[in-house]
């Protein structure tokens, strides 16, 4: 069942990426793996979301989400093989304020705390 606190935890847990990023931009390494990162389903979040009951995981808002979570984990793991690979410029354009990252995030960030908010 869809509640709160998860919401909240998935709202903290990918909140604090924007950061690993940029330290990983920086460093150009991460203790995070780009195949691990890329998969919607391994964070505490994503583990939550594929065990909600068929009945919530099949509603308009819980579909949304998924797919919007999956975007995330795909462009968070592009951004990082950028940066591991020493492609500063191209991994924080990804980031800037018309990159992909912010948009998907952002998207992300709505449809979690209107989900939240309906609870």
């Amino acid at each position: 069942m869809a509640s709160k606190e998860s919401i909240d935890n998935a709202l903290n847990a990918h909140s604090k990426w924007k950061v690993r990023l940029l330290d990983a931009i920086k460093e150009s390494k991460s203790d995070f793996k780009v195949e691990e990162v890329q998969k919607d389903n391994a964070c505490e979040f994503g583990k939550w979301l594929y065990s909600l009951t068929e009945s919530d995981r099949k509603t308009a808002e819980s579909l949304n989400i998924k797919e919007l979570h999956a975007n995330f984990h795909k462009e968070a793991a592009s951004i990082l093989e950028l940066a591991v690979k020493g492609k500063k410029n191209e991994a924080l354009a990804k980031m800037d304020f018309g990159g992909g990252y912010r948009q998907i995030a952002g998207k992300l960030v709505v449809a979690l705390t209107k989900w939240k908010d309906r609870l």
